[in-house]
């Protein structure tokens, strides 16, 4: 259950999805609580943009429920008038200017003015761009043009599908800032869905991990990564002494020498002792430095070795 006072803002309840004999998502249940950037993590092919697609009523479940705020979308859509999503690619008429694209898009609201238009140019950083042609556009301003659109309601949750994909590493960093900014100085909370592993741990307070179309897990970043050995790069002299005491523990997962530094993996409990126990055998230990890992984490639980 959340842990967060903050109250749900979205909620699955045994979401499920089938496409004949196939089970694209089975029996999800998510917690997102107002105020997250709440991580949806899985490999491509987990049934992320399938999830999206129903919490949004883009496409019927096969069973289970969705409340927004609340409220169980299948019987009333109310709520969906404050959400905003962006879901996998976004499409333009690339012949026409940016704002004239957000016109169009705006009409579908019923009453989003001028002045929205301008305010979301602005916070995707495309003002001064907002009257060109959408088709002189990089790839990176057409992901924060999608974004725009999807901010056009003022929404109170933003949901968005894979919004790097795509991008070099300089468009990653921008929509990565604007994620942040969105939640921090605006007060949304955020539904990211990603197969990037970095991405997630960089961004998200709470994420779970899909596979396969079933839950895996879901909680705090931190309390997940909490859970696991903890990654420990070490650089000691002589090596060899070193390798052979580490191999020795045995309380130590010894995994080898990569770029001149051994490393294994630990309990975090057990650090102390490790780094000790290589000092008292007059081991010179000029480098020991643990570091949690959500790649390894993720691979560990799916055994995905695509993870990115």
């Amino acid at each position: 259950m959340l842990e967060s006072g903050n109250g749900c803002v979205l909620q699955t309840r045994t979401l499920s999805k089938r496409y004949g004999k196939r089970l694209a998502v089975n029996k999800l249940d998510l917690e997102v609580a107002e105020g997250d950037i709440y991580g949806f993590l899985g490999p491509n092919g987990a049934g992320k943009s399938t999830t999206i697609r129903m919490i949004l009523t883009l496409i019927r479940p096969t069973e289970g429920s969705v409340q927004l705020f609340g409220t169980d979308v299948r019987s009333d859509r109310a709520p969906l008038a404050r959400v905003g999503g962006l879901v996998e690619k976004p499409d333009f008429y690339n012949y026409l200017s940016a704002r004239k694209n957000l016109e169009i898009v705006s009409a579908l609201y019923g009453s989003v003015d001028k002045k929205r238009i301008d305010e979301v140019l602005a916070i995707v950083g495309l003002s001064d761009r907002g009257d060109d042609r959408v088709k002189a556009y990089s790839h990176g301003m057409k992901q924060r043009l999608g974004i725009a659109q999807a901010l056009l309601p003022d929404p109170a949750l933003l949901i968005l599908d894979e919004p790097t994909n795509g991008l070099d590493p300089h468009g990653m960093k921008e929509v990565r800032e604007l994620i942040r900014r969105l939640n921090a100085e605006h007060g949304m909370t955020i539904f990211l869905s990603s197969h990037l592993l970095n991405e997630i741990e960089q961004v998200a307070n709470r994420m779970c991990i899909l596979h396969k179309g079933e839950l895996v897990v879901q909680g705090t970043v931190k309390e997940l990564l909490d859970k696991e050995a903890v990654t420990v790069r070490i650089t000691a002299e002589p090596k060899e002494q070193a390798a052979s005491l580490l191999q020795s523990m045995d309380w130590v997962n010894y995994t080898g020498e990569e770029n001149g530094e051994l490393t294994c993996t630990i309990a975090e409990n057990d650090l102390a002792r490790t780094n000790g126990a290589l000092i008292e055998a007059g081991v010179q230990v000029s480098g020991f430095s643990p570091r949690r890992s959500l790649e390894d984490y993720f691979i560990s639980i799916t055994g995905e070795a695509e993870a990115l």
